[in-house]
């Protein structure tokens, strides 16, 4: 397969599928990008694509791009669990969310490390450690358009 495999925060498809305040066009783009020429990665243990469902259940325009992304062979998964010592450094030294750490396995399992977010628990100093650790790139909804555009 061709293309990039993307793990995408929830929040980010809030934004690109929310008909609210909070919705965002380039995050729009982004997602019809990865739809059109990449992947999306998800865990085994369901984590990331129960949170998916319980927060964008009301969003048909979400229904028709999941929907589409299942029927054109677009979905990877991926084992969800961080391994002891990156889940401790994250959980308690720096203060990461717990339910977070599902986005970041995966995409620290992955074979592009791609993980698209604007939450604030990705901060300075955990975008350094998954960068050094885990090999993972964190960019946010411009910076991953940028790159699932070009």
């Amino acid at each position: 397969m061709d293309g990039d495999e993307w793990v995408i925060d929830t929040g980010t498809l809030i934004r690109a599928f929310s008909v609210s305040e909070d919705f965002d066009l380039d995050a729009m783009e982004f997602a019809l990008s990865v739809l059109r020429r990449h992947r999306i990665a998800l865990d085994f243990q369901g984590n990331i694509e129960g949170e998916y469902l319980r927060n964008l259940r009301g969003s048909r325009q979400f229904w028709t791009w999941w929907s589409m992304l299942w029927e054109n062979n677009k979905v990877i998964h991926r084992d969800g669990r961080l391994p002891n010592r990156h889940r401790r450094h994250l959980t308690d030294r720096l203060k990461f969310d717990r339910d977070d750490l599902p986005f970041v396995a995966v995409a620290g399992r992955g074979d592009s490390k791609l993980l698209a977010t604007e939450d604030s628990d990705y901060d300075a100093q955990v975008r350094d450690y998954l960068s050094s650790a885990l090999g993972v790139a964190v960019l946010n909804t411009a910076a991953a358009l940028e790159r699932a555009s070009g």
